[in-house]
């Protein structure tokens, strides 16, 4: 049921997003803001009070600008709205769960499982949004060192860029154009394009405008010795990506077929539902594959940069 929830919110936005497409708008009009409920303003204040939080909520905030081209802030506001749902979904969960099982723990696993999955699935569809992103980076530094070796101007080559860049990164370099051309502070501005997008090369590409406003000069060829870098990395990683793909899938068919047996072992063994649900080692038994599942996804996370 999480899973149908988020996948279904999803959908939702990339049914809007392909509709602002098809009216021909290449940059996405800024909605009205919205600051949220009184439970989710709370939990903003909450978050806002401790330095850690507030950093992380910043820069996820700063990876959903790029993505849907909202302002900051009004991410940021999603961005709670987004956790008190999480915690009223879990804890829906945990009391169906808890109504049914015997142990008060079998409610508290549901429950952090439940904001667990609800937070890597968030992940996984901002990690792959922004990994079309970064797949075309190279390009996009390409293009931007041709315009600045003409002008020697990092706005006007921006300006004079985007339009040419693949749709997923010129709404990126759109955005930060636009930035320039509406506010002064450019020093905030390539922070957080760069904190947007969470990438090496995003912020060896950000270094090197700060460079260059500080008094560093022609970029030109730290430019292309960048893209050229940049290039070979990408290349390697998609290589990396393709080469677990078999071991991702031959976690998830294991862990379906784990639920498909527990349920049918539900419905056709009478004493397995005693087992699973009414005694401590049935309940533990549960819990440890709940925690190899989370395991086994943390594990698949860290493969990837191995």
């Amino acid at each position: 049921m999480i899973l149908l929830f988020i996948a279904l919110s999803l959908v939702a936005v990339d049914i809007i997003q392909n509709i602002d497409k098809n009216r021909g708008y290449r940059f996405r009009p800024v909605s009205k803001k919205f600051n949220g409920n009184y439970f989710s303003v709370k939990i903003g204040v909450f978050i806002n009070k401790n330095n850690f939080l507030r950093l992380v909520k910043t820069k996820y905030a700063n990876k959903m600008t790029l993505i849907n081209h909202f302002e900051k802030e009004q991410n940021e506001n999603n961005i709670d709205k987004f956790i008190l749902n999480s915690v009223l979904i879990s804890f829906f969960f945990s009391m169906v769960f808890l109504y049914f099982f015997t142990i008060w723990y079998v409610g508290l696993a549901v429950f952090l499982v439940s904001i667990f999955l609800m937070i890597y699935c968030a992940n996984i569809y901002i990690g792959n949004k922004l990994n079309k992103i970064y797949a075309h980076f190279p390009i996009a530094i390409q293009l931007f060192t041709d315009e600045y070796v003409s002008c020697r101007n990092i706005k006007n080559a921006l300006n004079n860029c985007y339009g040419k860049m693949p749709h997923e990164i010129s709404r990126v370099f759109e955005t930060l154009a636009r930035r320039y051309a509406s506010e002064s502070n450019y020093i905030t501005i390539i922070n957080d394009f760069a904190e947007g997008l969470d990438f090496v090369w995003g912020y060896a590409f950000a270094e090197l405008l700060l460079l260059s406003y500080e008094g560093a000069g022609d970029i030109s060829e730290d430019l292309i010795y960048l893209n050229e870098l940049a290039n070979e990395e990408i290349k390697a990683e998609m290589e990396t990506e393709t080469a677990i793909v078999g071991t991702k899938l031959i976690f998830v068919i294991l862990n379906v077929a784990t639920v498909v047996g527990l349920i049918f072992s539900l419905k056709v063994v009478p004493i397995s539902k005693y087992i699973y649900l009414y005694t401590p080692v049935g309940n533990f038994g549960l819990i440890f594959w709940i925690c190899s599942f989370i395991l086994g996804l943390a594990v698949l996370k860290i493969l990837k940069y191995i």
